[in-house]
């Protein structure tokens, strides 16, 4: 069987998976829905678009508050170009109408540490 990844990507589908917040900070901007939905042209988790499969994944999660969590996910990947890094993600994920929803993203990488709604609002203020 084969899975279409564009269906991954429908508006129902990132319902189940982002918060509202999120949602609304990217996919329904008017920017976004000239690019078909899309905010960045490249995967902000993995912080690039010409990278191999992921190895050495490992995550963990400590549910700390009533509402609101931490998931860390660490990985290595190889660029096409033959860079290998590993990078840390922590995902903070809330509880929201019965269900959980990633809020926020961290994605640590070459040192730096880029945070996923940071990164939206000065998109937002590039395109005014």
């Amino acid at each position: 069987m084969r899975l279409d990844a564009m269906a991954c990507f429908t508006q129902d589908r990132l319902a189940t998976l982002y918060s509202r917040d999120i949602l609304q900070s990217g996919s329904e901007a008017p920017w976004a829905q000239q690019m078909g939905g899309r905010v960045f042209d490249h995967d902000f988790i993995i912080g690039g678009q010409d990278h191999r499969p992921l190895q050495n994944i490992s995550f963990q999660s400590e549910q700390a508050f009533q509402t609101s969590w931490e998931v860390t996910v660490q990985f290595q990947s190889e660029t096409c170009w033959g860079n290998q890094e590993t990078t840390k993600v922590v995902f903070l994920v809330v509880q929201e109408n019965g269900r959980p929803g990633i809020d926020d993203i961290f994605a640590c990488h070459d040192g730096e540490t880029d945070v996923l709604k940071v990164d939206l609002d000065q998109f937002l203020l590039q395109q005014q």
